[in-house]
């Protein structure tokens, strides 16, 4: 008996510890989903919206004189203006006019110059390379050059920052350009270097991870773009106010779960949104979109009266950014809840202020039809309607199989 007693007790330790190491291994997903929980996100969304400075829109940045901005890039370091240099950059190498082009080249280097110092050595190196022509294929290709001879010298120099920085302008480049082969080679040194240098090493590291794992995942090459993804993840608060990536990240893994059938990792990712502690650029964007996918994920199992509710709860969010593109896809989630639950009347009312957003922004017709037209053809199947409800699930397989087709998704 005493044996026997010894047994049942070690075997359920045994089921126990293989429960538990269950859930360390997929720390990524939630035991079971509780709507009422889901609901508080609404009021705490609310709450952090309103206590806070947000502005829709991107907005327009200005950057200061270059004598100003180099003046304090001198004195604090790259990192004290980043922002501010990577607009100056960026509007640098907009520059269409060639000889414009030099000009302000050589401003910039007349001003770096007269300020001095180690910082704005390094600066100059960089800027110099941005402000190399583009404008044939011969140019471009010496201006590829130009910034692997820098991340080279950088690599000789141990300056990880600058390396990374040279390597990333070229991948976006090339990626700009559609060179696509050059551009995965370029991120297969980018990612190798990122396995051996550290945050401390370059502080924009994770967010290299995460561009990488984005443009992976857009190509659907999901073998790659998921570990770099999760090494994009924060587990503390965001650095900066412009470090949005963690959250992006986890809104991408989400998206991935769900395509896969996951909904209890989905949710994990899309929760981890809502409950993030960061405050970055656009965060009741970035709320609205995770709470509206978790909306989805509803739909997925067929709860739409709670999916209904979430929806509603991140239509305003998004109604104040002006985001016609993401208005629209609540609006087609809107207008599944309503044709399911019976209510065909609010569901072309739904249908129709979806096609109001995308006429504001008619680009995204390209995608949105994959999901707005079937909705559309089951509303007109509920209606009597069969000529439209045909013709919408003809059109329905179009762009399925365009969005099939599209190499890189929208």
């Amino acid at each position: 008996m005493h044996t026997s007693k010894t047994v049942k007790i070690l075997i359920t330790l045994g089921l126990l510890l293989s429960l538990a190491l269950g859930a360390m291994e997929r720390s990524d997903t939630l035991p079971q989903r509780d709507f009422n929980s889901d609901l508080r996100y609404i009021p705490e969304m609310q709450a952090r919206a309103t206590d806070s400075i947000y502005l829709p829109g991107y907005g327009e940045i200005k950057v200061p004189q270059r004598d100003t901005l180099f003046s304090h890039c001198a004195g604090g370091g790259y990192e004290a203006v980043e922002d501010l240099m990577q607009h100056y950059y960026e509007d640098l190498d907009a520059i269409a006019d060639e000889n414009a082009r030099r000009e302000e080249s050589r401003k910039m280097r007349e001003s770096m110059k007269r300020i001095g110092g180690s910082v704005l050595q390094r600066e100059l190196e960089y800027g110099e390379a941005i402000a190399l022509p583009e404008s044939t294929l011969d140019m471009f290709a010496r201006k590829v050059s130009a910034f692997y001879a820098l991340a080279d010298k950088s690599v000789a120099r141990n300056d990880p920052a600058m390396e990374m920085r040279a390597l990333i302008y070229v991948f976006r480049k090339l990626y700009e350009k559609e060179q696509f082969h050059a551009a995965f080679l370029c991120a297969g040194r980018i990612a190798k270097r990122l396995k051996v240098i550290t945050d401390a090493d370059y502080r924009d590291r994770k967010k290299a991870w995460y561009m990488l794992g984005r443009v992976y995942f857009d190509f659907r090459d999901y073998e790659q773009a998921i570990p770099y993804l999760k090494a994009a993840l924060l587990n503390d608060v965001a650095p900066r106010y412009y470090s949005f990536y963690n959250l992006q990240a986890r809104n991408v893994l989400g998206v991935y779960y769900r395509e896969i059938g996951e909904l209890d990792s989905s949710d994990y990712y899309f929760r981890s949104i809502l409950e993030s502690k960061d405050r970055v650029q656009l965060q009741p964007m970035h709320d609205c979109i995770a709470l509206s996918n978790l909306a989805t994920n509803y739909r997925k199992l067929g709860r739409y009266r709670e999916a209904l509710e979430l929806h509603k709860g991140a239509l305003p969010f998004s109604l104040k950014d002006n985001d016609h593109s993401f208005t629209s896809g609540i609006y087609v989630g809107l207008a599944e809840c309503y044709l399911e639950m019976g209510d065909p009347v609010r569901c072309k009312a739904m249908i129709d202020s979806a096609l109001y957003h995308i006429e504001q922004w008619p680009w995204v017709m390209s995608y949105r039809s994959c999901d707005l037209y079937p909705v559309m053809a089951r509303y007109y199947a509920r209606v009597g309607d069969q000529e439209r409800s045909l013709a919408y699930m003809d059109s329905t397989t179009v762009a399925n199989r365009r969005e099939d087709e599209n190499i890189v998704p929208s």
